[in-house]
């Protein structure tokens, strides 16, 4: 398995990095068993000047589809798909954006995939990991960064950063979101206002970040991955799931609300863990001297 990987913001590992800014729509509900019922309907990928697009239709491959937890959330009906809605099944769209990503790791030149979206860590991310366990797709070593928790860095002081409310600030102008490709134009567009370096840690597939835990922050991050713990999932499999050997692990770092918050995000790793695409492998993440 991969681990994740911190970089500042001159590590020359970033010029290697072919960055795609995405989004995802799904319905089912991200809170109920960590999205288990969840289904993606519409995936849009950014790079450079380059995007894919797909529409997906989660009734060709599945038997139930939750609905959306919200009206706001377009998602097609069954019937308007068999009618007039052009898509395709998780698995093309899948084969597409890896056809996408590896002609633009020819292209521009690049060594690794940068995956980057708007609070992913804790919903586009497990939600599309879901969808590659159901349909059993292989995992490819894709690392996903979180612009909600890098841009909270790199221009403090809001009240809420949701990808409306940082448009409003920076544009003056309010963003229509809830559409997969708008949403990636919308988080583009930021990104180049800011014009900042990016900096943080990477995680790959299959893992639980750190800062998906309530309460733990950059430099408590730092500290656990310095101690040698990737993430959830690798603590988890540290302590067998075992509340007294977690607090052994960790107890230096960790208050006990914390810790009540990993314990239970365990019911996600324990999850993870198990899933046959674990032991499945995959290239370790170059070196910086294999980069620069």
């Amino acid at each position: 398995m991969i681990a994740p990987i911190s970089l500042h913001n001159k590590d020359c590992r970033w010029r290697t990095a072919l960055l795609v800014y995405y989004d995802l729509e799904y319905s089912g509900n991200i809170c109920s068993e960590f999205g288990k019922d969840c289904s993606i309907w519409e995936m849009a990928f950014i790079c450079k000047r380059e995007q894919l697009f797909c529409m997906v239709n989660p009734y060709l491959s599945k038997d139930s589809v939750q609905p959306p937890v919200d009206d706001k959330y377009m998602m097609p009906t069954r019937e308007e798909y068999e009618k007039n809605v052009e898509a395709v099944p998780f698995e093309e769209a899948y084969n597409r954006l890896v056809a996408f990503v590896s002609r633009l790791l020819n292209k521009y030149k690049k060594k690794w995939v940068c995956l980057i979206s708007h609070n992913g860590n804790r919903s586009d991310k497990i939600v599309f990991e879901n969808e590659l366990v159901y349909h059993q797709l292989p995992t490819l070593p894709f690392f996903f960064f979180d612009s909600l928790l890098y841009i909270r860095e790199v221009f403090p002081g809001l009240e809420s950063y949701s990808l409306e409310n940082l448009y409003m600030k920076l544009f003056d102008k309010k963003h229509e979101g809830h559409n997969a490709k708008t949403d990636t134009r919308a988080l583009v567009k930021i990104f180049r206002k800011l014009c900042k370096p990016l900096h943080g840690v990477l995680y790959p597939m299959h893992t639980i970040p750190w800062r998906n835990i309530r309460g733990i922050g950059y430099h408590t991050e730092q500290s656990l991955l310095n101690l040698g713990v990737n993430d959830i999932v690798h603590l988890f499999a540290l302590s067998k799931g075992d509340a007294d050997t977690t607090k052994a692990l960790l107890n230096t770092y960790i208050s006990e609300r914390v810790l009540q918050n990993i314990f239970y995000w365990y019911k996600l790793a324990e999850c993870i863990y198990d899933r046959p695409c674990i032991s499945i492998a995959i290239p370790q993440f170059p070196t910086a001297k294999a980069f620069c």
